[in-house]
């Protein structure tokens, strides 16, 4: 981001290269936000010391590209060009600079990745990224202190308050810290105060304003400003502001919510390369920085149409910021007893409520004076009513919240409505006015605990495309009507989280042909848990069946194509997996998504996969099989002929256990070799055949004196495995002895 010290950081490294003598020209351009192609050409001809009297770019470019190439082909000079603070994409060949010729370098700055790929994409040359972040804390307060050059303690104390106002961005830090320096104690509390309030020292402000005015995508804009809606170092799902933009109809030209989907991911992608946003320690989720925070509420509270955003002491409200012409709402309601009644919103098209104690009451009129209002959300809230609530709503999402009124007002008032979420709220009974949402294109269920649902709701939900109602191994309150209705939704569906707790016969009735996104269990497999522990997968599968046909009647393997993770317990009938997968797809990529695949208990299973499926295998990364008593081998090979070399690219774990039979990864009969090139977790438990998990014969891997083991004189196991040595001839006893 803006302020983190790129250009620093490229002058130090500019210095370096120069007093080692690594090349023997450095040419350096800062090239801004407005690209100047004849003032980057003369720059570069200055310090390659040659005239450039041409006047048109296209001729100083081929004069440029001549030098160039002397440089390097007769002279046998290298070049080190550095472009410092590229905003957009430059054509390297307009300039001159390309093909960039042997032992030269290009390094450059800039906010954002996109561009920095969009360059060498188009030059064809090799990108290697440098990501320089903020300070970490003791570095952040280290450079404060040393510039404040302080040592009253209660200005350190203080200090790093400020410091951790500042995001413990550089840029940031030098600023105020120099503005400090020799300052009295009240200055001090000033800048503190003022940083609380998200008042931003202007040179700070600037640096996220250009960011943002440089975004030329005005859906990226209004998906940056909806993530300032919530509270400092919040993890921010992505799903929230997917539910918000389609509710706002913030997104242009995106029919269903699959799309917007897809679109609200993209503009999440460009944010965080142009550094507007961060990485969040949840894949689902983004974070804003605080700084970056601060500016979006500095820019929507001087707006046309300002927000009220307070995620603090509520208390502290100015009359002054109710504005009638405010258009979003978000507070955390912590230690509100009453909502205050003398408030005016026509214009409020969005309210957020959040953390609200069980005395919090709000005004019998509340929602009357919001009568524009297309989005609702309330986390952690008791809610009472919803009976005044606008017919405009489009979006209302109640999570987690306390339910005390029964739900039948939604259906009969808000028939606009076209995402409606109860996600893991106290709500046990869906009324059959709910059926009465004929606009309603997303309902989410998740969590919601012994819910019974109204015959006909299902059924009049004509224009559903996503369905959400896992419970987490809980029993989903599913009459036969349900089912049948469910089947008959299930055509339209194209994201669908369910349980079926046992394979009911309307569920053989079930469409998944258009399904994009699903997680879907049949048999409370949701329980069983086990060493992969994914929970929170795209596209998953837990499927507990007693044979092979219930499998096949269920229709559930018409989606193995699109499965990102499956776990299949599949009990008696199947002797390897081919025979429960589609036809209809070529077997090399069955399972192309597949990253995580767990088998239990499959009775008659001898083998997994065959060399074509198992070569289509390149983003499997776990993979565990357990408790299958006649298993031989993972691959097997229908045909003998040559060696068929199979890679497991991705494959990091592997988890084999309670396998009597398994005497390798590869049967015996065949001329199999398989790599795990990135292997850094093996388990081998109760395996009392298998003596070696190399190929056998004339294509039985060495093992080298120093422990490690090759094939084709390639690793065999990823070089950070340890503890792994002779595995082969009555090794293994002695290695699983000793290891788990």
């Amino acid at each position: 981001m803006g302020g983190v010290g790129k250009t620093t950081m490229m002058e130090q490294l500019k210095k370096a290269v120069e007093d080692k003598k690594m090349f023997d020209w450095v040419v350096k351009v800062v090239i801004g936000e407005k690209m100047n192609t004849f003032y980057i050409q003369q720059t570069v001809a200055e310090y390659l010391q040659i005239p450039l009297t041409e006047t048109s770019t296209t001729a100083r470019a081929d004069r440029l590209r001549v030098t160039f190439g002397n440089i390097s082909q007769e002279r046998k000079q290298k070049v080190l060009v550095i472009l410092d603070d590229v905003w957009e994409k430059a054509e390297l060949k307009d300039i001159g600079l390309c093909p960039l010729p042997n032992g030269s370098k290009l390094l450059l700055t800039s906010r954002n990745e996109n561009v920095c790929t969009q360059i060498v994409a188009e030059d064809d040359l090799d990108l290697r990224v440098v990501r320089v972040d903020v300070m970490e804390e003791l570095e952040a307060n280290n450079f404060f202190f040393h510039i404040s050059k302080v040592s009253d303690p209660d200005l350190k104390e203080m200090g790093v308050k400020i410091v951790k106002r500042c995001g413990f961005l550089p840029l940031a830090i030098k600023l105020i810290a120099t503005n400090l320096r020799s300052k009295e104690k009240w200055a001090w509390r000033n800048t503190l105060h003022r940083l609380k309030k998200n008042e931003l020292d202007k040179n700070v402000q600037k640096i996220v304003e250009i960011s943002y005015n440089f975004l030329a995508d005005e859906d990226a804009k209004a998906v940056f400003l909806l993530c300032g809606l919530f509270p400092d170092d919040f993890n921010i799902p992505i799903e929230d502001l997917t539910r918000y933009a389609w509710g706002l109809q913030l997104l242009n030209e995106v029919p269903t919510l699959g799309d917007a989907r897809d679109r609200t991911k993209t503009c999440v992608l460009d944010l965080k390369n142009a550094n507007l946003l961060l990485s969040s320690d949840h894949s689902d989720c983004v974070k804003m920085h605080d700084l970056v925070l601060a500016f979006v509420v500095a820019k929507v509270s001087k707006g046309n149409h300002p927000w009220i955003i307070n995620h603090s002491d509520v208390s502290n409200w100015s009359r002054a910021e109710m504005s009638k012409s405010c258009r979003s709402i978000s507070l955390t309601c912590t230690g509100m007893s009453e909502f205050p009644s003398d408030l005016n919103y026509p214009n409020v098209s969005l309210l957020r409520l959040m953390n609200g104690d069980k005395s919090l009451k709000f005004p019998d009129d509340f929602y009357e004076k919001m009568e524009n209002l297309q989005v609702m959300a309330c986390e952690k809230l008791q809610i009472s009513s919803l009976l005044q609530i606008s017919t405009t709503l489009r979006t209302l999402c109640l999570h987690q919240c306390s339910l005390m009124f029964d739900c039948s007002p939604i259906g009969d008032h808000l028939l606009n409505l076209e995402v409606l979420s109860f996600s893991d709220s106290g709500i046990q009974y869906l009324p059959s006015a709910i059926g009465k949402l004929v606009k309603l294109k997303l309902l989410d269920l998740t969590g919601c605990m012994d819910l019974r649902i109204d015959e006909g709701v299902l059924k009049n939900l004509v224009k559903l495309e996503e369905l959400y109602m896992e419970v987490n191994g809980k029993v989903v309150r599913f009459t036969d009507i349900n089912y049948k209705e469910l089947a008959e939704r299930s055509k339209n569906l194209s994201a669908f989280d369910f349980e079926f707790v046992e394979n009911n016969p309307e569920s053989k009735n079930m469409s998944y042909n258009k399904l994009e996104r699903f997680r879907i269990s049949m048999g409370r497999y949701l329980e069983n848990g086990g060493p992969d522990n994914v929970q929170n997968s795209e596209n998953t599968l837990m499927l507990k069946v007693a044979n092979k046909d219930e499998l096949l009647e269920s229709g559930m393997n018409e989606l193995f194509p699109k499965t990102e993770v499956l776990y299949l317990e599949a009990g008696s009938g199947m002797k390897n997996l081919e025979e429960v997968l589609p036809k209809s797809v070529p077997r090399h990529s069955l399972f192309y998504n597949l990253r995580v695949l767990r088998i239990t208990k499959c009775v008659d299973l001898r083998y997994l996969f065959t060399v074509p499926v198992a070569r289509g295998l390149l983003k499997l990364e776990r993979l565990i099989i357990e408790e299958c008593p006649v298993m031989e081998a993972l691959v097997y090979s229908e045909e003998e002929q040559g060696v068929d070399d199979i890679r497991f690219q991705g494959l990091k774990f592997l988890y084999l256990s309670n396998l009597p039979k398994l005497d390798g990864l590869s049967s015996n009969t065949n001329n199999i070799v398989i790599h795990l090139p990135q292997l850094l977790e093996l388990y081998l438990i109760d395996l009392p055949n298998l003596t070696s998990i190399y190929p056998v014969g004339d294509y039985k891997s060495s093992i080298m004196s120093s422990g490690s083991s090759t094939i084709d004189d390639k690793p065999f196991f990823n070089k950070q495995v340890g503890g792994i040595e002779d595995l082969s001839d009555g090794g293994i006893e002695e290695y699983m002895a000793g290891s788990s």
